[in-house]
């Protein structure tokens, strides 16, 4: 056969009649091609086992290893964990009856992930539907900012809501996506403004609750003052909670599981609401009579510190904080210059005034200073170089011993056994303030309220660093009868009263009714001053109603014992006007003391004492 220059034989043998014959450098063209193309396809190939490897091993540790965990995230957005609101324990005097109620409410609360959930979201027309429905509600104006996050933590939209207006809300928020009602319950308080200083007040949690306690969440309320405070622990109960299962825009459907919220335990108080309410309306007579615009007054039982009444006045209506806060009225009563808000009694610190003569009188008879037949010459009063001390009776009261001092208030008396003079040392001022604290000033007394106040007890060191100036006797004078810097509490007098009507001993003032105490009293303090004393002091205080400052409590059918008190603490107003004392002299079943701020004096206080005593021993039919 001829060859042919230029074609590959064997191609042409192997091939077919009538095919056309290309060069040999074409053949081997082609041959590259189709290796590079092979090479391609099997990395390609690898390539997508590789993936696939990577995939199925990726849902093997989806599915095996972390299956539960994804599957509990895909119930959760199913699945709702929605809390039960206890019933809040009740209040209760110590009658048994009660104080306050629980009233039903509903908080409208939103999801914001629900609300996402629908394309396009539905947050400016849910909020424009709650502007129409509450139009006067400013806190409407900052939901848009607070729902501006996709999450599954729910947003308080609307508080308060009454439960007649939730049930009509029911039908309406069913389109509305992410947003329902919860349950709740406000407090109601039932006697207004007598009880407000003790019973305080609920409010929603803040922030710091929210941070410092896991019990709380967004919508609980919690009590911010008060019993409703002290005793929240054990009122406000243990939650329930029920899982549900909810739909797309997230509306409650089929009930998973339930667990039933533990009301709270009810508290009962030492109050005797009838007294309560006497004593208020006697003391409010009386303000009106002598014009006065702030008081206070607590009674309490001396054989156990049990307190039985306790006003202040002004008042304010503790309702004002819970379903029926207004704003405007809340401000007014914080600019009002009386201070509603502040309970008196327990946080009010003025000077004590001749009711602090006890102490002096008592520290002078234990130091052995002064006996029963010690006397002073009172001629109205005494002067110490271009200083000049003054009785309040001008031409002075004569002759008096302690017994007398007490009765009379006799201000010479007590400047001689406090501060002294040139033939008696007297306690000075590290025996005043020795006895002082051993009477409970300078500190609180640990009742079960909050905010009570310590008083004050100056010293040389505070006149020196705070005044500029040195101790001067003068200053010492004052002190003996109550006056200058000192401070005291309504409670811390009524407490020291106390020791003296029972004979000696303190017992721990309280509110909250407590078995141990009760039955069992655990005195805070005995025997700091000796029986014989005691006696001695009390028979001053018997002595000032038969026939002293306080003597038009004589008219009354029980025999009473008390000290009046006048407190003077600025040029240019009234002084204050005290009466601390207790009943019968010989069994005393109670212990009342009273401020009148402003009210010129203790004849603006003295009514007050013999219109309580008086309604109080015919109620229990106590005779003379």
């Amino acid at each position: 056969m001829m060859k042919i220059k230029g074609f590959n034989q064997k191609r042409l043998e192997g091939s077919d009649a009538g095919q056309l014959f290309l060069p040999h450098q074409n053949f081997e063209q082609i041959s590259l091609k189709k290796k590079y193309e092979n090479r391609l396809i099997i990395f390609l190939k690898i390539g997508i086992i590789f993936i696939t490897l990577i995939l199925i091993s990726f849902l093997i540790y989806l599915q095996v290893f972390h299956g539960n965990y994804y599957k509990n995230l895909a119930e959760k957005n199913r699945v709702r964990i929605q809390e039960i609101k206890p019933l809040r324990g009740i209040i209760y005097d110590r009658n048994r009856i009660s104080l306050v109620q629980n009233k039903p409410n509903f908080t409208m609360l939103a999801t914001p992930s629900d609300i996402y959930s629908i394309k396009g979201g539905q947050i400016d027309k849910i909020i424009e539907n709650i502007k129409n429905l509450y139009p006067e509600d400013p806190e409407i104006n900052n939901m848009a900012r607070k729902l501006q996050t996709i999450s599954y933590v729910p947003i308080v939209l609307k508080k308060n809501i009454t439960y007649e207006q939730g049930i009509k809300l029911i039908p309406i928020i069913e389109e509305w996506p992410g947003v329902y009602l919860l349950e709740n319950f406000n407090r109601e308080y039932i006697y207004d403004d007598i009880m407000s200083h003790i019973l305080g007040y609920t409010g929603f949690v803040s922030e710091d609750d929210l941070i410092n306690d896991p019990f709380y969440t967004i919508s609980d309320i919690k009590g911010k003052t008060g019993i409703e405070a002290i005793a929240e622990t054990k009122l406000r109960g243990i939650k329930g909670q029920k899982q549900i299962q909810v739909n797309s825009i997230g509306k409650e459907g089929k009930l998973v599981d339930y667990i039933y919220p533990q009301k709270g335990f009810d508290v009962f108080l030492t109050i005797d609401l009838k007294l309560q309410e006497e004593l208020t309306r006697i003391l409010q007579e009386q303000m009106n009579k002598f014009n006065v615009q702030k008081a206070c007054a607590v009674v309490l039982d001396p054989n156990n510190g049990e307190i039985l009444g306790m006003v202040s006045l002004p008042s304010f209506n503790s309702n004002l904080f819970t379903s029926a806060f207004d704003k405007k009225q809340y401000e007014a009563l914080l600019q009002n210059p009386n201070n509603p808000l502040i309970n008196r009694v327990i946080s009010g610190e003025y000077p004590p005034g001749s009711t602090f003569k006890l102490i002096v009188g008592a520290g002078a008879l234990e130091e052995g200073i002064i006996d029963k037949n010690f006397t002073v010459v009172s001629t109205g009063g005494i002067r110490v170089g271009e200083w000049f001390f003054p009785d309040w009776a001008p031409l002075g009261h004569g002759e008096v011993n302690i017994k007398g001092a007490l009765s009379w208030s006799v201000n010479t008396y007590f400047y001689t056994i406090g501060g002294g003079n040139e033939h008696l040392k007297g306690l000075g001022l590290d025996g005043i303030i020795k006895y002082a604290r051993l009477f409970n000033l300078g500190q609180t007394v640990g009742i079960d309220l909050p905010n009570e106040a310590p008083g004050f007890l100056p010293s040389q060191e505070w006149k020196l660093s705070h005044k500029k100036e040195r101790w001067y006797l003068g200053d010492t004078y004052h002190l003996s009868i109550g006056q200058g810097d000192i401070l005291v509490t309504p409670l811390q007098i009524a407490l020291w009263t106390s020791f003296f009507a029972n004979n000696g001993s303190f017992y721990k003032p309280h509110i909250v009714k407590q078995k141990v105490q009760t039955l069992n009293p655990i005195g805070v303090d005995k025997n700091i001053i000796s029986s014989h004393n005691i006696s001695l002091i009390r028979e001053g205080l018997r002595e000032a109603v038969r026939s002293g400052s306080a003597r038009s409590l004589n008219s009354l059918n029980i025999d009473a014992a008390g000290k009046t008190g006048t407190a003077e603490f600025a040029n240019n107003k009234k002084p204050h006007g005290w009466f601390t004392g207790f009943a019968p002299f010989n069994d005393p079943k109670i212990v009342i003391t009273l401020l009148m701020e402003e009210g010129d004096g203790a004849g603006s206080a003295v009514p007050v004492a013999r219109d309580f005593f008086d309604w109080y021993f015919k109620k229990v039919k106590f005779q003379k």
